[in-house]
């Protein structure tokens, strides 16, 4: 599980950095590339950058998303969006 945080981290620090206009447009992609290396989600298989860069996003919301209890509805209200419950 510490991984997974640590790709988090590692995911918000590149943010941070391309926010603040503080990564070159050169290393940029090499940025994204080594922080996809460092995940073992399979996306190094693929040839194109920004197949692997999505693929390895989805492994690591999926990975997030499994530690998150779903039984609440984070304050969503479907009747307040025209949705009853029988729809879902």
């Amino acid at each position: 599980m510490v991984e997974i945080w640590r790709a988090v981290s590692k995911l918000n620090t590149l943010r941070n950095n391309i926010a603040h206009n503080l990564v070159e447009k050169g290393s940029l992609a090499d940025r994204i590339e080594a922080w996809v290396q460092s995940l073992p989600t399979g996306a190094k298989d693929f040839d194109d950058s920004t197949t692997r860069f999505e693929i390895t996003l989805w492994a690591l919301f999926e990975a997030v998303s499994s530690l998150v209890d779903d039984s609440g509805t984070w304050g969503f209200d479907k009747e307040s969006y025209g949705e009853s419950e029988s729809a879902s």
